[in-house]
């Protein structure tokens, strides 16, 4: 460089040649100097420095709700789920397999508010069952990453409660959807008794299943592939949640029709309004008793999570 220097240089002979190399000589030693210039330059800023944080991607404005120190694991967790192929597949055909289900046994269960008595059993499954695999087994697919939750300036069990933070926030996204279907498809005249029963069972099998899913995830993990998108990678004990907490909330509203119709009955929905209540307060229990736990079996978590044990 440049090019008619070096082909100067190469093909013409005399001063014609010397002039090409001469070029090249020039052009190196002037980049030399520019070079030694610009090293020579004091650094400048180019912004100035602020030690606000700022919130640029979706999931980091949705973790700043939960502070400055929590803000940022909760956003490492919802990329951890929305860019899993499998647990976007399960969200998004949750919906039309419960609602097929509802309707199926609906029809099948000979009752003047049939399917409304089914639907109180699959809305809280519409709220565990996308983001199930995981928020069984918080810790199955980060593999060796694992021990860099324990590097972080903060307490670790609050890499466990982003965690679950996380899989309640992907799981309450399907429930206004879900309550969003029902007063659209549902076969019955309008009444806002409905809604705020199917609201509350929701919220109640969140709750619930999700703070169960943290004891699984620390007494019963597994090592799983997270960009496997079949098959059925979970623990027994995420499997036995997963299944029973199906079949409990899918039968538990039919017995109770069976044995006591008017606690399904919508004249009964103030019945269901301490049912969240209680369920919030099992999580936050659950929370508060995992976190010891978490610290005390973060070796064997590790040995599991790694593929050693």
């Amino acid at each position: 460089t440049p090019p008619f220097g070096a082909a100067a240089a190469m093909i013409h002979p005399g001063l014609a040649g010397a002039y090409g190399l001469a070029i090249i000589g020039a052009w190196i030693l002037g980049l030399a100097a520019l070079l030694v210039w610009l090293e020579n330059r004091p650094p400048r800023r180019q912004v100035t420095e602020s030690v606000k944080i700022e919130w640029d991607s979706p999931f980091d404005r949705v973790g700043a709700l939960f502070g400055p120190q929590m803000g940022p694991l909760v956003g490492h967790w919802l990329r951890f789920y929305a860019r899993n192929s499998r647990t976007r597949t399960m969200s998004l055909v949750s919906l039309p397999i419960l609602a097929f289900i509802t309707f199926q046994f609906g029809h099948m269960l000979k009752a003047p508010h049939g399917l409304f008595v089914v639907a109180l059993g699959t809305f809280p499954m519409v709220t565990f069952l996308g983001p199930s695999r995981m928020s069984v087994n918080q810790f199955g697919y980060v593999g060796g990453a694992f021990r860099r939750y324990f590097l972080l300036p903060i307490d670790p069990a609050a890499t466990l409660r982003a965690a679950s933070y996380a899989a309640l926030l992907v799981g309450a996204a399907m429930l206004p959807l879900g309550l969003l279907v029902w007063a659209i498809f549902a076969p019955y005249p309008f009444d806002a008794r409905m809604p705020v029963m199917l609201l509350c069972t929701g919220l109640t099998g969140m709750f619930v299943l999700h703070g169960l899913g943290i004891w699984v995830t620390l007494f019963n993990p597994r090592k799983g592939d997270y960009n496997s998108n079949f098959g059925n990678d979970l623990s027994l004990g995420g499997n036995i949640l997963l299944i029973g907490g199906m079949l409990v909330a899918m039968f538990l509203p039919r017995v109770l029709y069976k044995l006591q119709p008017a606690m399904v009955s919508p004249d009964s929905w103030w019945m269901y309004l301490p049912l969240p209540a209680l369920a919030v307060a099992f999580y936050l229990a659950t929370l508060k008793s995992a976190g010891p736990v978490f610290v005390t079996r973060r070796e064997k978590l590790l040995a599991i999570v790694e593929g050693r044990n």
